[in-house]
């Protein structure tokens, strides 16, 4: 791999078979968490290790204090903390959960272009504002198509090609990525720039979930990763930027939208919740350039919430107008972070994937996509019908049965399940799917604190199996 800048990295891709290639630049752009970050007067790693690093990072009392932003931060002098890269390892957080290396993803990409100078990843602090990324990302997609355009590999294809289209730059996005591409027509004219944005699983209209993470749970204990969480994410603009922007507060008779004072009783900042309001309200006036989006499907997931006495509780539905201003309270879905409602933009159907969201980025139907995309074959239908969701827990106790409920099946007998530690490959011995409540579940005990992968399949389709990082503490670290 070789360094053009701090903002940018060429990928060295691995060619597997010779398929079509494209003449355009390629940017891959992670979402939050999936960037790799570095002190810069150090170069000490703060994010972005191995499972076991997490594992310790958020069950001690130490560590992870280098992610909170200094005052210099606040006061927006940036640059403490540098991306260096995307991330290698998968990445956990509490309530987010767990978010899986961009390896595949790349590979998948980089097969398609003609010279890996073509493609490079665009690493970002996600903890700052979705803004100050996105103009970072317009510089450099504008100083990487115009290196491209002159290589001299590039020069000579579009000598050869008939049509002799000048080449452009395609995104491919990850979750708050898709934000950062939304707001590029901002900074400069991203019909000449970008030829094709690909989001997978982005929150155009925010997330419940990060309302969860900001709620200081007005006394109740919370277990100490999801404490150390708050305290870091209460002072990070990034995260107010992924605030659901629709009506997601179910009051009873009425729903409504969350505002900045809201977001100040259950914990967080009113300051930079109002910053967030203001840079959503820019944002929405502008859509992912000549976009494809997919999105997670078919998972449980918090649409909406209920605050009582000042803690926040998930709710599995939406809030949709009914009839003489009453809620209907329709469960959508969505893929076990960003609910469906929120993935919807101006302009494009998104494509549904029965997947949980971290996992999105390595399905093997998202390379799919990508390369019918990418080389504008547009052949379809690009994905499978399955819908298998699955319950699955962001963190557990160690040597303590927890249970995976799973939907899109009727019998246990259909249901696979693999439990398997994600720093050393070893799976672990599970027991047969049964009923639970009604519904097919897999009844879980993993005995050795880390992070795990469980993944999930049903049905006689070939769709890759619902997955997701859950991390395993020792009883004592809850």
């Amino acid at each position: 791999m070789r360094q053009h800048s701090s903002d940018e990295t060429v990928v060295e891709p691995h060619f597997e078979g010779r398929l079509p290639t494209t003449r355009d630049a390629i940017i891959i752009v992670p979402g939050i968490m999936g960037s790799e970050l570095t002190e810069y007067a150090s170069g000490r790693i703060v994010w972005g290790m191995t499972p076991q690093w997490y594992l310790r990072s958020w069950t001690s009392s130490a560590g992870l204090e280098l992610l909170a932003l200094s005052d210099s931060e606040r006061d927006g002098k940036y640059g403490r903390l540098r991306p260096t890269r995307l991330i290698r390892f998968p990445a956990y957080a509490p309530i987010l959960s767990g978010i899986e290396p961009y390896t595949k993803l790349i590979r998948s990409a980089a097969s398609l272009v003609i010279h890996p100078a073509a493609i490079i990843e665009f690493p970002y602090d996600w903890r700052l504002p979705v803004t100050y990324n996105a103009q970072r990302l317009a510089e450099v997609a504008v100083r990487h198509l115009e290196r491209w355009a002159k290589h001299p590999r590039q020069v000579e294809a579009q000598r050869q090609d008939l049509d002799r289209d000048s080449p452009r730059v395609i995104v491919v996005a990850h979750s708050m990525g898709g934000l950062l591409v939304q707001e590029l027509p901002r900074f400069f004219d991203a019909e000449r720039i970008i030829r094709t944005s690909i989001t997978i699983g982005t929150p155009f209209h925010g997330a419940p979930k990060v309302v969860l993470l900001l709620n200081s749970g007005a006394g109740s204990p919370l277990p100490l990763p999801r404490q150390k969480l708050r305290r870091l994410a209460e002072g990070m603009p990034g995260m107010y930027d992924l605030l659901p922007a629709y009506r997601c507060v179910d009051n009873g008779a009425y729903a409504s939208q969350l505002n900045p004072n809201d977001v100040e009783r259950i914990g967080g900042q009113a300051s930079l919740a109002r910053l967030a309001v203001e840079a959503r309200e820019r944002r929405k006036r502008y859509a992912p350039p000549n976009h494809v989006a997919i999105v997670g499907a078919h998972q449980p997931t918090a649409e909406s919430i209920s605050v009582r006495d000042g803690v926040v509780f998930p709710n599995q539905y939406s809030l949709l107008p009914g009839r003489d201003e009453s809620v209907d309270r329709v469960r959508l879905g969505g893929d076990g972070t960003v609910p469906r409602l929120s993935t919807r933009t101006n302009g494009g159907t998104p494509l549904p994937l029965a997947q949980r969201h971290g996992a999105l980025p390595r399905m093997d139907e998202v390379a799919l996509v990508l390369e019918d995309v990418i080389l504008r074959q547009e052949t379809g239908p690009w994905l499978g019908a399955g819908e298998i969701g699955a319950d699955i827990p962001d963190i557990v106790t160690a040597g303590e049965t927890f249970y995976v409920a799973v939907s899109g099946v009727d019998h246990p007998r259909e249901v696979s399940c693999t439990v398997v530690d994600a720093e050393v490959g070893r799976s672990v011995t599970i027991g047969e799917p049964t009923f639970r409540e009604g519904q097919p579940a897999v009844a879980l005990r993993i005995d050795n604190p880390g992070i795990y992968r469980v993944a999930i399949g049903g049905g006689s389709g070939g769709q890759s199996l619902v997955s997701e990082l859950v991390l395993v503490c020792g009883s004592s670290d809850r």
